[in-house]
C-alpha cells in the first residue's frame, strides 16, 4: 500500500471516530465539509429540542498512527498552518486530533470563544486536551455561552 493511501485511510477513519463522538451528543447536528482546502472537515450546530439553533463551530480533524506518549510533548501532535484562518471565521473552531494505535482523541481550540470578560485565548490555543465525553460537553457549553453573550450584547 502506498504511504498516500494510507494516510489517506487515516484520515478518513479520523473524520468517522470525530462523527462518532459528536453524535454521541443529541444536541448536536454535523455537516461534512466537501471542500477541504477550506480548513475545516465538519461543521457542527447545536440543536435545542431537535431545533437548530444558529449556534455553530467547525472542525478541522487531524490523526496520525501512533500513539501520543505525553499530552504536554506538544511535538507530537500536528502544528497547525494557517491560525489567521481560523481567527477570520465568525464563529469558534476546534482540531479534534486521533490516534489510531489506541483510538485516542484530543482537541485544542483554533478560534476560542472568547468572552468579553476574558482578555486572551492564546493558552486555550496552545494547549491539548483529551477529547472526551466531559470535554465534548465543556466545548459545547464554552460556544453556546459565547453566543449568548454575543446576542445580548446586541440587545
Amino acid at each position: 500500500m502506498l504511504q498516500q493511501d494510507l494516510q489517506y485511510f487515516i484520515e478518513n477513519r479520523a473524520e468517522h471516530l470525530a462523527i462518532v463522538h459528536l453524535t454521541r451528543r443529541q444536541d448536536l447536528s454535523i455537516q461534512r465539509i466537501d471542500d477541504r482546502d477550506r480548513g475545516l472537515d465538519l461543521l457542527v450546530t447545536i440543536q435545542n429540542k431537535g431545533v437548530l439553533t444558529g449556534k455553530m463551530f467547525g472542525i478541522n480533524v487531524k490523526a496520525k498512527d501512533a500513539a501520543i506518549k505525553d499530552i504536554t510533548d506538544r511535538s507530537q501532535f500536528p502544528i497547525q498552518k494557517g491560525i489567521h484562518y481560523y481567527q477570520d471565521l465568525p464563529f469558534p473552531a476546534c482540531v479534534f486530533f486521533f490516534t489510531m494505535e489506541d483510538d485516542r482523541g484530543y482537541y485544542q481550540w483554533l478560534k476560542y470563544p472568547l468572552l468579553a470578560n476574558q482578555t486572551s485565548e492564546t493558552e486555550e490555543r496552545d494547549r491539548w486536551y483529551p477529547l472526551d465525553d466531559n470535554a465534548l460537553e465543556q466545548i459545547v457549553k464554552a460556544i453556546a455561552a459565547w453566543y449568548d453573550a454575543k446576542q445580548y450584547s446586541l440587545t
